[in-house]
């Protein structure tokens, strides 16, 4: 079909192929994280916060977890903060704010959260994490 497009319509391009894909991206992006409650950004800082506040001591690795980038850690820990919980909030807004690479691990959602805090890197935290799908009801098993 896009053989045919491109031989027959005048106006095909590989570029124009691409500008449409890009959408059809952006589309899917957007519809995944309505499913999945989440907005991009700062809306939900402060319920993911509250959700995670008693494991802020352990906000690097939970950021590890969710894949954001080393460097984005790195810059929260140069920070002078003297309370982790505001390490904790910094990185999860990274997260919230797509600064890590979601085309491969996935946009936030409560689930991946779930999953990140259950690992065993983070100390295994299998009550938090069913706590947090308890409360959010986006699933009923965390592995």
């Amino acid at each position: 079909m896009i053989e045919f497009w491109l031989t027959n319509d005048p106006t095909a391009s590989w570029e124009n192929l691409a500008t449409a894909l890009d959408g059809i991206s952006e589309i899917k992006k957007v519809q995944e994280m309505m499913d999945l409650g989440m907005k991009e950004g700062e809306d939900d800082l402060v319920d993911v916060v509250e959700e995670v506040i008693d494991a802020a001591s352990k906000w690097r690795s939970i950021g590890l977890v969710l894949r954001v980038k080393v460097a984005e850690l790195d810059t929260i820990s140069s920070k002078d903060h003297t309370d982790p919980t505001e390490c904790l909030k910094d990185m999860l807004l990274a997260w919230l704010q797509l600064r890590y690479d979601f085309t491969r691990f996935g946009l936030p959602s409560w689930k991946l959260l779930c999953q990140a805090i259950s690992k065993p890197v983070l100390g295994y935290n299998p009550a938090l994490a069913m706590k947090i799908a308890h409360n959010h009801y986006t699933i009923s098993h965390v592995p």
